[in-house]
């Protein structure tokens, strides 16, 4: 999982981008091949699929003039990391976006859309909730190695 659900003032929206197997890839080809008007564009590049959604999809106007062009975190990432049934889901609780680490174990809802603006047809993938199953220990892609110091005392003073 990529987590690109911090820092979106730019796009204006909420994207995540998930590593899927070859189960699910298969799956999620087979469903776009079904739809008459996939297009060109799609949700699944490889091994990788994007979900997103647009702030004003979530929020409405009075809400983003109270962010006053402030990023807010996706509101809809529930912690399952002790979930033993699924019927217990709306009971989960809620989790900051921004606690999501690449590599997490999550799970994605969202909404398949077929579209056709100008010509240029594609699916894109609605997000709609995450859950998280597991956070991964993020790394540090580059770490500067302490430094060390040695001090060493020599005694060249000679009494004779």
């Amino acid at each position: 999982m990529n987590n690109f659900l911090t820092n979106q003032g730019n796009y204006s929206q909420y994207t995540i981008q998930v590593a899927v197997d070859a189960d699910a890839n298969s799956s999620l080809t087979s469903i776009f091949n079904l739809c008459p008007e996939r297009g060109t564009i799609s949700p699944l590049d490889r091994s990788i699929l994007k979900a997103s959604i647009k702030y004003d999809k979530i929020f409405d106007a009075a809400e983003r003039r109270a962010h006053n062009g402030a990023p807010v975190p996706y509101p809809y990432v529930s912690d399952a990391t002790s979930l033993r049934s699924p019927d217990r889901l709306p009971d989960l609780p809620d989790l900051p976006a921004d606690v999501l680490t690449n590599d997490s174990l999550i799970i994605v809802a969202f909404t398949l859309l077929s579209y056709n603006v100008k010509g240029r047809g594609g699916i894109s993938a609605h997000l709609e909730h995450v859950y998280l199953i597991e956070l991964a220990q993020e790394t540090p892609i580059l770490e500067t190695p302490r430094k060390k110091r040695i001090i060493s005392l020599v005694d060249n003073f000679d009494d004779e």
